[in-house]
């Protein structure tokens, strides 16, 4: 999985949003899985909230779904430099806000 470095932005997080333990995830909230997909580095968004089903990336001009428990696509390796792209959950009720994530191709 060496030449791809993954990164994300994020805003500091606030007293108010301290969970307890019988409230709901954030459905804002998300990580990323990495895995090997044939020989090259991949990545599967992960939610834990239950309104969750899938997710929606967007790469330059490209758009996709992701399954929420689907396979990990890989990270595209053609165009050497940083890129940008953004991940957002999908709900039944719609798309919810995306986050950037930023990543290295050498």
């Amino acid at each position: 999985m060496s030449g791809v470095l993954l990164g994300h932005r994020g805003g500091r997080r606030s007293a108010f949003d301290r969970r307890t333990a019988s409230s709901w995830p954030d459905l804002l909230e998300l990580s990323l899985g990495l895995s090997d997909v044939d020989g090259c580095p991949g990545r599967q968004p992960v939610t834990r909230h239950p309104y969750a089903t899938g997710f929606e990336v967007r790469f330059g001009a490209q758009e996709w779904q992701l399954a929420r428990d689907g396979q990990p696509r890989p990270l595209p390796r053609d165009n050497v430099g940083e890129h940008s792209a953004t991940i957002a959950t999908v709900t039944p009720y719609g798309v919810r806000r995306p986050h950037p994530v930023d990543f290295v191709v050498r």
